[in-house]
């Protein structure tokens, strides 16, 4: 049994491009993949709207 998995995909990252992202969450098999406008570092620009995605 393997543990579950949640991406993050920074649209806005200029450190690791939404295309590498794509790439990782696909190779570790997410079982979900969320998607916020920020940039390499959402819990830092954008808490709220973060902590919201994940809870919902």
């Amino acid at each position: 049994m393997r543990d579950r998995c949640t991406y993050i995909t920074a649209l806005n990252d200029r450190v690791i491009s939404p295309s590498l992202q794509k790439q990782m969450f696909t190779e570790l098999l997410c079982d979900r993949v969320l998607e916020i406008e920020t940039g390499h570092s959402p819990f830092a620009a954008s808490p709220d709207k973060l902590t919201a995605m994940l809870l919902s």
